[in-house]
C-alpha cells in the first residue's frame, strides 16, 4: 500500500473543507427566501398594557401584572427622544437580547434569525424627530452646554440638576461610543442626591440594555436597587 505524499493529504483535506463549507452556505442561502415572511411576523412589544393617556403623538401605557401588584410605588420609564420604547420589551420570554453580530453565520436557525429580526426592526423604526427640536438638541446640549451649567430650558421650566434629590443609579456602558462614561458620570456630581450609585458595566451603547450578560445579571440587580427603595 502506498504512502501518500504531503501534497496528496492536504488536497484532500482542502477538497473535503471546500465541499463542507459548500453546503454549509447552501444552507444558509436557502433560507433567504424565507426571511420576508418571518419579518412581516415580527411583533413590537408583547406585554399586555392599557393606553391610560394620549395626546397627539404621545401615549402613555400602563403595563399590566399577571398578579396583584408587590408594591404601591408605581414605576414611570421614559425612553429616549429617537428610538422606539419597545426594545424594553422586544419579545416574548426575553424583553431584551442580544444584537446578532452576523447573520449569515446562523441563518439557517430559526432562534437566531427570529432574534436577529426583532432587534432590526428596532434598529430601523426611527422616530421622525422634528428639525427644531433637533437644532435645540444641538445648540443647547452640545454647542452651549446648558444642561451642566442649570440652565437648560424645557418648555416654561429651567432644568437645574441640584434640585434633584431622589436616590439615583445610573447605568453606563464601558465601550459606549454614542454616549461615553466621561459624559455620563458626571451627572452623580451635579445632581444633589444623597443616596447614588454608579455601575459601568462591560457592554457597548446598545449591549447595555438588550445583551444575554446585561439581561441575566445586570438588570436583576437594578430592580433590586429598586426594590429596596419602594414601599
Amino acid at each position: 500500500m502506498e504512502k501518500k505524499t504531503s501534497d496528496e493529504t492536504d488536497w484532500e483535506a482542502w477538497q473535503t473543507s471546500f465541499i463542507n463549507e459548500t453546503f454549509t452556505n447552501l444552507r444558509r442561502f436557502t433560507s433567504i427566501p424565507f426571511l420576508p415572511e418571518k419579518l412581516e411576523r415580527v411583533r413590537k412589544g408583547v406585554t399586555p398594557r392599557e393606553i391610560v393617556y394620549e395626546e397627539d403623538r404621545l401615549k402613555v401605557y400602563r403595563y399590566l401584572a399577571k398578579g396583584e401588584p408587590r408594591f404601591k410605588t408605581p414605576l414611570c420609564l421614559v425612553f429616549a427622544l429617537v428610538n422606539r420604547p419597545y426594545i424594553m420589551d422586544l419579545k416574548e420570554g426575553r424583553s431584551i437580547l442580544e444584537k446578532p453580530i452576523n447573520l449569515m453565520e446562523n441563518i439557517h436557525r430559526d432562534e437566531f434569525v427570529d432574534d436577529y429580526l426583532h432587534m432590526e426592526t428596532w434598529l430601523n423604526d426611527n422616530i421622525p424627530v422634528p428639525g427644531e427640536v433637533y437644532r435645540e438638541f444641538a445648540k443647547y446640549l452640545f454647542q452651549q452646554n446648558l444642561l451642566v451649567k442649570n440652565r437648560m430650558p424645557l418648555g416654561r421650566h429651567m432644568v437645574d440638576l441640584r434640585k434633584i434629590t431622589c436616590p439615583l443609579l445610573n447605568l453606563m456602558a464601558r465601550n459606549d461610543h454614542l454616549v461615553p462614561c466621561s459624559q455620563s458620570e458626571t451627572l452623580n456630581d451635579l445632581v444633589s442626591s444623597t443616596d447614588k450609585e454608579k455601575i459601568i458595566w462591560p457592554a457597548g451603547h446598545i449591549g447595555l440594555a438588550v445583551s444575554a450578560r446585561a439581561q441575566k445579571e445586570l438588570w436583576p440587580r437594578a430592580v433590586d436597587w429598586l426594590v429596596q427603595r419602594t414601599d
